[in-house]
């Protein structure tokens, strides 16, 4: 087992520090579209997008959804018509 990759950065003192480095590796779930105006379906549209990172810690050992850390979800909605716009953030 090889040590985790290390991070140097400078502090405001103009000194060195290191510490571990662990990525954080962002990762897609989801997207869709849909149109949803009432009378005419084309002139709304609900845009929406599902993202995680997996988690901080050490996942060398592990695979699939274990790597799996915390996930978002964006929802964009758009009156074409209107131009009214509205984003919703979990």
């Amino acid at each position: 087992m090889t040590d985790p990759p290390r991070l140097l950065s400078t502090t405001s003192t103009g000194k060195v520090s290191q510490s571990t480095f662990n990525p954080v590796i962002p990762y897609f779930v989801d997207f869709t579209i849909h149109d949803t105006g009432r009378y005419i379906s084309s002139s709304k549209k609900n845009i929406k997008w599902t993202f995680g990172h997996s988690t901080p810690l050490p996942f060398h050992d592990r695979t699939g959804p274990k790597c799996r850390g915390n996930e978002h979800e964006i929802e964009f909605n758009w009156s074409i018509s209107s131009g009214k716009r509205r984003v919703v953030v979990d």
